[in-house]
Protein backbone atom coordinates (compact mmCIF):
# COMPACT_ATOMS: atom_id res chain seq x y z
CA UNK A 1 0.00 0.00 0.00
CA UNK A 2 1.23 3.50 -0.83
CA UNK A 3 -0.18 7.02 -1.12
CA UNK A 4 -1.81 6.29 -4.49
CA UNK A 5 -3.18 2.81 -3.88
CA UNK A 6 -4.69 3.74 -0.50
CA UNK A 7 -7.59 5.39 -2.36
CA UNK A 8 -8.65 1.94 -3.62
CA UNK A 9 -9.22 0.63 -0.08
CA UNK A 10 -12.64 0.53 1.56
CA UNK A 11 -12.79 2.79 4.60
CA UNK A 12 -14.88 4.57 7.27
CA UNK A 13 -16.20 1.41 8.86
CA UNK A 14 -15.03 0.01 12.18
CA UNK A 15 -16.00 -3.48 11.04
CA UNK A 16 -13.32 -3.31 8.32
CA UNK A 17 -10.65 -2.63 10.95
CA UNK A 18 -11.97 -5.51 13.03
CA UNK A 19 -11.85 -7.79 9.97
CA UNK A 20 -8.27 -6.75 9.31
CA UNK A 21 -7.22 -7.66 12.85
CA UNK A 22 -9.48 -10.68 13.49
CA UNK A 23 -7.92 -14.08 13.89
CA UNK A 24 -4.43 -12.93 14.70
CA UNK A 25 -2.53 -11.35 17.52
CA UNK A 26 -1.92 -7.89 16.09
CA UNK A 27 1.35 -6.10 16.59
CA UNK A 28 1.35 -2.31 16.92
CA UNK A 29 2.50 -2.25 13.29
CA UNK A 30 -0.60 -4.25 12.24
CA UNK A 31 -2.91 -1.93 14.18
CA UNK A 32 -1.39 1.22 12.66
CA UNK A 33 -1.55 -0.32 9.20
CA UNK A 34 -5.24 -1.25 9.63
CA UNK A 35 -6.11 2.20 10.98
CA UNK A 36 -4.31 3.92 8.11
CA UNK A 37 -5.79 1.62 5.50
CA UNK A 38 -9.37 2.12 6.72
CA UNK A 39 -9.28 5.89 7.08
CA UNK A 40 -9.05 6.25 10.87
CA UNK A 41 -5.88 8.35 10.59
CA UNK A 42 -7.68 10.71 8.23
CA UNK A 43 -10.75 10.85 10.50
CA UNK A 44 -8.64 11.84 13.50
CA UNK A 45 -6.74 14.41 11.42
CA UNK A 46 -10.03 15.85 10.13
CA UNK A 47 -11.30 16.21 13.68
CA UNK A 48 -8.23 18.25 14.58
CA UNK A 49 -8.72 20.37 11.44
CA UNK A 50 -12.35 21.01 12.42
CA UNK A 51 -11.22 22.14 15.87
CA UNK A 52 -8.70 24.56 14.32
CA UNK A 53 -11.37 25.81 11.89
CA UNK A 54 -13.75 26.42 14.78
CA UNK A 55 -11.07 28.43 16.60
CA UNK A 56 -10.39 30.44 13.43
CA UNK A 57 -14.10 31.17 12.99
CA UNK A 58 -14.35 32.29 16.61
CA UNK A 59 -11.44 34.70 16.10
CA UNK A 60 -13.03 36.05 12.92
CA UNK A 61 -16.34 36.51 14.73
CA UNK A 62 -14.62 38.43 17.53
CA UNK A 63 -12.90 40.67 14.97
CA UNK A 64 -16.21 41.37 13.20
CA UNK A 65 -17.94 42.16 16.49
CA UNK A 66 -15.23 44.75 17.21
CA UNK A 67 -15.73 46.25 13.75
CA UNK A 68 -19.47 46.35 14.36
CA UNK A 69 -18.92 48.13 17.66
CA UNK A 70 -16.66 50.71 16.01
CA UNK A 71 -19.20 51.31 13.24
CA UNK A 72 -22.07 51.74 15.70
CA UNK A 73 -20.02 54.02 17.93
CA UNK A 74 -18.99 56.17 14.96
CA UNK A 75 -22.62 56.46 13.83
CA UNK A 76 -23.71 57.50 17.31
CA UNK A 77 -20.96 60.13 17.46
CA UNK A 78 -22.11 61.67 14.17
CA UNK A 79 -25.76 61.66 15.25
CA UNK A 80 -24.88 63.18 18.62
CA UNK A 81 -23.22 66.13 16.88
CA UNK A 82 -26.39 66.68 14.88
CA UNK A 83 -24.40 66.41 11.66
CA UNK A 84 -27.01 64.96 9.32
CA UNK A 85 -25.51 66.61 6.25
CA UNK A 86 -23.99 63.34 5.07
CA UNK A 87 -27.01 61.09 4.35
CA UNK A 88 -25.14 59.07 1.71
CA UNK A 89 -22.31 58.38 4.16
CA UNK A 90 -24.86 57.48 6.83
CA UNK A 91 -26.65 55.06 4.48
CA UNK A 92 -23.35 53.38 3.57
CA UNK A 93 -22.53 53.04 7.25
CA UNK A 94 -25.94 51.41 7.83
CA UNK A 95 -25.25 48.95 4.99
CA UNK A 96 -21.87 48.12 6.50
CA UNK A 97 -23.46 47.50 9.91
CA UNK A 98 -26.09 45.24 8.32
CA UNK A 99 -23.39 43.33 6.40
CA UNK A 100 -21.34 42.81 9.55
CA UNK A 101 -24.39 41.59 11.45
CA UNK A 102 -25.16 39.12 8.65
CA UNK A 103 -21.60 37.81 8.52
CA UNK A 104 -21.47 37.40 12.30
CA UNK A 105 -24.76 35.49 12.25
CA UNK A 106 -23.50 33.20 9.47
CA UNK A 107 -20.26 32.50 11.37
CA UNK A 108 -22.22 31.72 14.53
CA UNK A 109 -24.42 29.25 12.64
CA UNK A 110 -21.41 27.52 11.08
CA UNK A 111 -19.64 27.32 14.44
CA UNK A 112 -22.78 25.84 16.01
CA UNK A 113 -22.90 23.11 13.36
CA UNK A 114 -19.20 22.32 13.80
CA UNK A 115 -19.75 22.19 17.57
CA UNK A 116 -22.56 19.66 17.09
CA UNK A 117 -20.22 17.46 15.06
CA UNK A 118 -17.29 17.75 17.45
CA UNK A 119 -19.36 17.30 20.59
CA UNK A 120 -21.49 14.44 19.30
CA UNK A 121 -21.50 11.37 21.52
CA UNK A 122 -18.62 8.93 21.24
CA UNK A 123 -21.04 6.07 21.75
CA UNK A 124 -22.17 5.84 18.13
CA UNK A 125 -21.43 3.85 15.01
CA UNK A 126 -21.21 5.24 11.48
CA UNK A 127 -24.55 5.14 9.70
CA UNK A 128 -23.05 3.13 6.83
CA UNK A 129 -21.74 0.22 8.95
CA UNK A 130 -24.51 -2.14 10.04
CA UNK A 131 -22.10 -4.62 11.62
CA UNK A 132 -20.63 -1.95 13.92
CA UNK A 133 -24.11 -0.60 14.73
CA UNK A 134 -25.33 -4.09 15.64
CA UNK A 135 -22.26 -4.68 17.82
CA UNK A 136 -22.80 -1.37 19.59
CA UNK A 137 -26.51 -2.06 20.15
CA UNK A 138 -25.62 -5.44 21.72
CA UNK A 139 -23.20 -3.64 24.00
CA UNK A 140 -25.89 -1.13 24.94
CA UNK A 141 -28.63 -3.73 25.48
CA UNK A 142 -29.26 -4.72 29.12
CA UNK A 143 -27.57 -7.97 30.03
CA UNK A 144 -29.46 -10.72 31.79
CA UNK A 145 -27.57 -12.24 34.70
Amino acid sequence: MDQKSIWCEKQNRPSLIVADLAGKTPTPEDVFYALLRRGAFKAFAMRRMLIRLKEHLRARETYLQKLLYVNRTYRRAICADGNYTMPKFHAERQKEIARLKGEITALQQIRTEIDKILKSPRWQAPDNDRVAALWLSRLTAPRST
